[in-house]
């Protein structure tokens, strides 16, 4: 178990340790999992020795449960082929005037099979390969189903830099029956 890799030598000492058959769990703070791979090679990793040691990653956030009890209806916004409607907090006893009753986890979790990692030959020319793009249909289903704050929703989205290509990909997926 390695806390968390931050410099070339806690980098380099757990890539060691994965390519010589150690289970090594970290973590690394990135904005995606795209990022990972490009930190680490940063950090003076070789691009094969990390396809080599790595075996999966999930990327996650945690994101706040709007209060059933006092969210106000503010309009409504178009998601895939839905007429959704949008809320915001407002503040109750119910949840101690903050307008959020908890959160709820958000993750994107990539499983670094054969391919995904000759995929990552290309990481640099193609944005889509390790995309959190996971984590905005599991959002765009929060905001569907009513749980999450619209502003919450659009700061996440604004937050993931994603490229009109991989925006699309997503209003496709959540426009499929679940």
């Amino acid at each position: 178990m390695v806390g968390e890799i931050r410099d070339e030598e806690t980098a380099k000492m757990a890539v060691r340790a994965s390519i010589t058959g150690h289970k090594v769990y970290s973590t690394i703070h990135t904005k995606s999992p795209r990022e990972v791979f490009l930190r680490l090679e940063e950090m003076g990793v070789e691009p094969y020795l990390i396809r080599a040691s790595l075996g999966g990653i999930i990327s996650q956030r945690l994101i706040r449960i709007i209060c059933n009890e006092c969210k106000r209806k503010i309009g409504e916004v178009n998601i895939g082929s839905n007429i959704v409607p949008i809320f915001q907090k407002t503040g109750c006893k119910a949840c101690n005037r903050t307008g959020f009753v908890g959160r709820t986890l958000i993750s994107a979790v990539h499983y670094l099979d054969k391919e995904l990692k000759e995929s990552t030959k290309n990481i640099y020319e193609d944005e889509n390969i390790l995309s959190n793009s996971e984590m905005v249909v599991v959002l765009k289903k929060l905001l569907i189903s009513e749980s999450i704050d619209y502003y919450d929703y659009l700061q996440f989205i604004e937050g993931e830099d994603l490229n009109e290509g991989e925006l699309q990909r997503t209003i496709n997926y959540c426009r499929k029956p679940s």
